[in-house]
């Protein structure tokens, strides 16, 4: 069931499946700037019979109210969101499943509001974006060489194992710029299977205008201008009280091994999980076993 409501000032677009006695769960999308309907279309009904799923399109994007001329965005506003729509649904606490970015964000509204949060399902997270775009740069190197683009090789790799110090903006501008000319070969970097085209598929039958696909990118500048999504969790992860499911696409080159290793480190108790037909998307490329395992993570909870 789709409604828009009206939170902290903006018309965000939100779906619910599944009976109100389950235990509630949010799911957050990444992107930043994809929208919810993806995972709708994959998980929804697997989950909803005993699990109550809560989507969101974030503020700005896809569904939702666009974003207006010189309207701020910051990622605490996000975070902010989720705990107003928390208390809208009288709701209690729940548990978030955050994809990609959605990790990021899932992982920061827990250390926000911990009383809020039961449990963490991390589909593909990054938890640092200076992290994830050195093992994209890395991956689309790769990818080049396969075509024979020696100079594109040579300039991603440098940018990939550029020194540490080095600023995330400019390195995410430049991933940016590289999954850009890699043209349809970008796919092959977010998909393991043989249809590169999955997520587009879904996409391209979804019944929206291209104008709501494309408010997406303006949430992303809005947030790549204020930064704070540049700022590293991996620092802060002890200070993450949740159970946490890691689901990781065997080929994913976001979730890279660093990140892992931090969290895996500041929580040993965590659930890894490896998805070996998958990359980025899990739970579109493997939905049964996504949804079984996120099941019997969550189905306990009371």
């Amino acid at each position: 069931m789709g409604r828009d409501l009206m939170i902290r000032g903006h018309m965000l677009h939100v779906e619910e499946f599944g009976a109100e006695v389950h235990p509630s769960v949010l799911f957050l999308h990444g992107g930043p700037g994809m929208g919810a309907y993806h995972f709708e279309t994959c998980q929804a009904e697997r989950l909803q019979e005993r699990l109550r799923v809560i989507t969101l399109d974030q503020r700005g994007v896809l569904r939702s109210a666009p974003l207006e001329d010189g309207e701020p965005l910051g990622v605490m506003d996000l975070v902010a969101d989720c705990e107003e729509l928390r208390q809208r649904f009288g709701i209690e606490h729940w548990s978030v499943i955050g994809h990609s970015f959605g990790g990021y964000l899932a992982v920061l509204y827990a250390l926000t509001c911990p009383a809020s949060v039961d449990r963490l399902v991390l589909d593909g997270a990054s938890l640092d974006l200076g992290s994830s775009a050195r093992s994209l740069l890395a991956a689309a190197a790769m990818e080049f060489a396969l075509h024979g683009d020696q100079e594109s090789v040579r300039t991603c790799l440098a940018l990939a194992h550029a020194p540490k110090d080095a600023s995330v903006p400019h390195l995410w501008q430049q991933l940016t710029v590289w999954l850009g000319r890699l043209g349809a070969w970008r796919d092959n970097l977010y998909i393991h299977g043989d249809d590169k085209r999955l997520v587009d598929d879904v996409m391209d039958a979804a019944p929206f205008p291209a104008e709501w696909w494309q408010r997406g990118s303006t949430h992303q500048v809005r947030l790549v201008a204020e930064g704070a999504i540049f700022m590293p969790l991996l620092d802060r992860l002890a200070g993450v009280r949740q159970k946490t499911l890691m689901i990781r696409g065997l080929y994913d080159p976001v979730l890279a091994s660093d990140q892992m290793a931090a969290y895996l480190a500041a929580k040993p108790e965590t659930e890894l999980r490896i998805f070996p037909n998958s990359a980025h998307f899990a739970h579109l490329e493997e939905p049964d076993r996504f949804a079984r395992e996120v099941l019997a993570f969550l189905g306990d909870v009371s």
